[in-house]
């Protein structure tokens, strides 16, 4: 609460009326008035502290023209009130008696008189009261606004380092100290100290090492620290001898500085811990003011008073809680993180060939965002991107493949075009076939032998073991042909050699036997020769679908995600990395109007990386200079972005996850 200024003094000038006789003068001294002649006023009436009043005779005004300018004068707002003196006649003309505060009719009564006076005194003390409340109160809303804004700057801020800066050098700006320091208490391992995180100084240069000190009363901000009391000094080098604190001078010795009045304050959090201090020191009669020596000082320096250190104190509070909340959003931010790497972790663990893929597509892809947010021209110049739209494309990137988890384990895995039962399958199969041909062929022998005797028999069985042999070779020839179908890298050959394989296939699959019921069957089944014949991968395109239903896996996963609303797009970024800008991509076929530019930057980095890792069991790794050409050949046939592209060639981009020298910068 704002206390009420004192009573000024009271001071009565008048005309020398013969009307204020001795007895009304020592009436009105004993009221607290000092009456004087106007002529013998000290000061001019604008000037005084006093609260005057004028008492003035009509007609006294009316002859001297001099008197209605002073009526005019004290009722314009000058602090004064005139009471003008009558006979009951007519006001003379000429006199704004709209502008006079009270009237006594001659022949003045005392106690009437003491009475009027001490009314306009008391009137006019009001006004001076209520005019000074409203200067404070105007004041008093200026801080709060101030404190208001300083408020939403700290809870804006969420580095903690810049939001550090910004508590000390907005409380210096509304304490008007030349000079500040800010102290954090932390734990090191069961032990709590004094950080020393930050110092300013207007007037000097300072070479600032953040360190940590003992947690003790010894030191003006231990002692606030431990205690929670605030300290005040008019001059810090005169402290009283009975106190446990001392002041440290090594910084004054040390650069010539002269500390003197100091303010030193606890930051207390929401639960009323203290997490930190500050200390201000030099209040100045003006933030401009610079405190280059000692003698400056001393001239100019001033304490820091009792308002100070309320506004001090508030914005310590305000401080503490916005420190504490971007602590608090920074636990609950790697929280997050550590949340996303593990769901990047457990699909890599669930396939291992992709073991590193999303950390490499978010560091590419962030990279990526990072060079083009700083390109200042071409068709770039006005993509920008904050911090959270930054952090948006890693967690996109950590988790793009995360829908995986909804994909069938044997077709996720699936190495090779054939499963390993079917492939197994085929070798029992042909196995069965020779088996089978071995024992007609024993009984071919068996029934010549009987029919023609031992030595015609012996004269043929030379030419039956040469056929039986050629047949069983070309059944291992077909199991190999089969086998190097199988391979997924068999899609690197040429279109030629490709056309023959699959006439191998189609002749594999014209050749029948006998199974175990008497029926026919063909050596290789149709969908096994489909199989064998996939052109690229391994996958069939029924698999090679579900392959693809990942992409909607994880939006569905994502979208049910209660993001933060800084955080809000990283659904629809990793929904989007598999489309094409010609529409021929997938899930939703959208094209380059309707792609976010962070998916397409997304997209070439997943490309750059599928091609050149070197754990995929269904292909080779591609070497960088021949993956980059690839991109340029997408591209070109408009798949994707060629500007993106561009720049992730131009930059090198391709460094972050190549370990050797960095990108370029844009």
């Amino acid at each position: 609460m704002i206390p009420p200024e004192p009573d000024a003094p009271r001071t009565l000038l008048h005309t020398s009326s013969d009307e204020l006789d001795e007895t009304l003068t020592a009436a009105l001294a004993a009221d607290g008035t000092r009456c004087l002649a106007l002529a013998d006023a000290p000061v001019e009436i604008g000037e005084s502290k006093d609260v005057i009043v004028v008492l003035v005779d009509a007609d006294v005004a009316a002859r001297e023209p001099r008197w209605q300018e002073i009526i005019d004068e004290t009722a314009a707002g000058r602090g004064a009130a005139v009471i003008l003196i009558h006979d009951g006649a007519a006001i003379p003309v000429g006199l704004e008696i709209d502008r006079v505060a009270a009237f006594l009719r001659k022949p003045l009564n005392v106690l009437q008189t003491v009475r009027t006076v001490r009314c306009a005194f008391e009137h006019l003390q009001l006004e001076r009261r209520s005019g000074s409340l409203y200067r404070q109160l105007m004041r008093r809303t200026s801080e709060f606004r101030r404190l208001l804004e300083i408020g939403m700057a700290f809870a804006s801020e969420r580095d903690i380092d810049a939001q550090l800066d910004l508590v000390l050098s907005r409380t210096r700006e509304m304490t008007l100290a030349d000079a500040g320091s800010l102290f954090l208490v932390v734990e090191d391992g069961k032990e709590r100290r004094l950080s020393f995180k930050l110092a300013q100084n207007d007037s000097i240069d300072l070479a600032f090492e953040e360190k940590t000190l003992p947690l003790t009363t010894k030191s003006l901000a231990g002692y606030v620290a431990v205690t929670g009391n605030a300290l005040v000094f008019d001059d810090v080098y005169d402290l009283p001898t009975d106190v446990e604190y001392e002041f440290n001078r090594s910084v004054d010795q040390e650069t010539g500085y002269r500390t003197r009045s100091v303010l030193v304050v606890p930051m207390r959090d929401y639960y009323g811990r203290i997490i930190g201090v500050l200390q201000l020191i030099n209040r100045k009669p003006h933030h401009a003011l610079r405190l280059p020596d000692a003698a400056t000082v001393d001239r100019e320096v001033l304490p820091f008073t009792q308002q100070h250190q309320e506004l001090a104190m508030s914005l310590a509070g305000l401080a503490a809680v916005g420190l504490e909340n971007s602590l608090l959003y920074g636990q609950i931010e790697r929280l997050l993180e550590s949340f996303i790497r593990a769901g990047a972790h457990a699909i890599e663990t669930r396939d291992p060939s992709t073991r590193g893929h999303s950390e490499r597509v978010a560091r590419l892809t962030t990279s990526l965002a990072e060079t083009v947010d700083g390109v200042s021209d071409g068709p770039f110049q006005d993509v920008r991107f904050t911090r959270d739209q930054l952090k948006e494309i890693k967690y996109a990137g950590l988790l793009h493949d995360f829908g995986k988890i909804g994909v069938r384990e044997h077709v996720l895995l699936k190495p090779n075009k054939l499963y390993d039962n079917r492939l197994e399958v085929i070798k029992h199969r042909m196995g069965f076939v020779k088996r089978s041909l071995l024992s007609q062929s024993y009984r071919d022998e068996l029934d010549a032998l009987l029919m023609e005797g031992k030595a015609q028999f012996l004269l043929q069985r030379a030419g039956m073991s040469s056929t039986i042999d050629e047949v069983l070779g070309e059944l291992d020839a077909f199991l190999e042909r089969i086998l190097e179908a199988n391979r997924a890298e068999v899609s690197d050959i040429g279109p030629e050699q490709f056309e023959r394989l699959q006439a191998d296939l189609r002749r594999m699959a014209s050749v029948t036997y006998e199974d175990d019921a008497g029926a026919r069957r063909p050596l290789l089944e149709p969908d096994e020769v489909a199989a064998l014949s996939i052109r690229r991968g391994s996958l069939d395109d029924a698999e090679r679908r579900e392959i693809q239903s990942h992409v909607t896996h994880t939006y569905e996963f994502l979208r049910r995600i209660d993001w933060t609303w800084d955080l809000r797009n990283v659904a629809d970024i990793a929904f989007a990395h598999h489309e094409k800008l010609d529409g021929t991509g997938y899930p939703r076929g959208l094209t380059h109007e309707t792609i976010p530019v962070q998916s397409k930057m997304m997209t070439v980095c997943d490309i750059y990386d599928a091609l050149t890792a070197s754990d995929r069991p269904y292909k080779t790794a591609v070497p960088t200079e021949r993956a980059l050409d690839i991109l340029l050949d997408e591209a070109g046939l408009g798949k994707i972005d060629r500007d993106l592209v561009d720049v992730f060639i131009a930059k090198k981009i391709f460094r972050v996850t190549a370990g050797g020298d960095p990108p370029e910068a844009p």
